[in-house]
């Protein structure tokens, strides 16, 4: 009778033990930082379109499972937007153009976490998934003209802001809406960076978009290819 004591003490201490191992296994954090977003588009002669990168913006939560010896397992999710810029000019017409996209996204990466100097380096790679939830298209459009031949030339602003609408197929489109591209989108993604006393951290990430997001038209391929790339920075906290 009096070992029932010391036995129930053992198993509770044993339990505690598992749970605080559990713990040290998983790490919960948050990431922010900044995108640098573009995107390869092709017509179906396989001319590219010149687009130039647009600057947006990640947040989210990760977490870190320890699966072995400097090793880890980093499921997250973020909102980010992506997207793409671009500048049309003429003699007298320039019309620049900004996509940028929100998404939904799932990175899961495999994580190298040696010791480095007072921390650890991070080296990471892995697949994405993400979905399209909304964004804008802003095009602004400046037209140079001259009232009467000797006068100084007058500039014309005219800007619209209109919203993006990701879908399947072309004839789904909204007329008060800009078409942009599939939801669904897949990739896979790198990143490179250094975790200081286990909590914070900083990294370069980059991503390359494998889904083409065009639109089909009832069902058939169009023959264009539209995809994501990018890269950006981060800065992380785990709790």
């Amino acid at each position: 009778m009096r070992l029932r004591p010391f036995l129930a003490a053992g198993m509770v201490a044993g339990l505690l033990c598992n749970l605080n191992q559990a713990e040290a296994q998983v790490q919960f954090g948050v990431r922010a930082g900044a995108n640098f977003s573009n995107v390869i588009s092709k017509d179906p002669d396989g001319n590219k379109a010149d687009f130039t990168l647009n600057p947006g913006f990640h947040v989210g939560a990760t977490v870190d499972i320890a699966i072995a010896d400097e090793f880890a397992l980093q499921p997250g999710l973020l909102f980010t937007q992506k997207g793409f810029q671009s500048e049309v000019i003429t003699p007298i017409v320039t019309t620049a153009s900004t996509a940028t996209s929100h998404h939904i996204e799932v990175p899961v990466n495999l994580i190298f976490k040696p010791e480095l100097g007072g921390g650890k380096l991070l080296l990471g790679a892995g697949p994405y998934v993400a979905y399209g939830v909304g964004g804008r298209f802003i095009r602004t459009r400046k037209e140079w003209y001259k009232p009467v031949e000797d006068a100084d030339p007058v500039i014309l602003t005219n800007k619209e802001n209109i919203r993006l609408q990701f879908l399947e197929d072309v004839n789904d489109q909204d007329a008060n809406k800009i078409r942009y591209s599939k939801p669904f989108d897949y990739g896979a993604s790198l990143l490179a960076g250094y975790e200081l006393k286990g909590k914070y951290s900083a990294q370069l990430n980059a991503q390359l978009g494998l889904a083409n997001l065009e639109p089909t038209s009832n069902g058939s391929k169009l023959g264009s290819k539209f995809k994501n790339v990018g890269f950006g920075i981060s800065l992380g906290y785990k709790f």
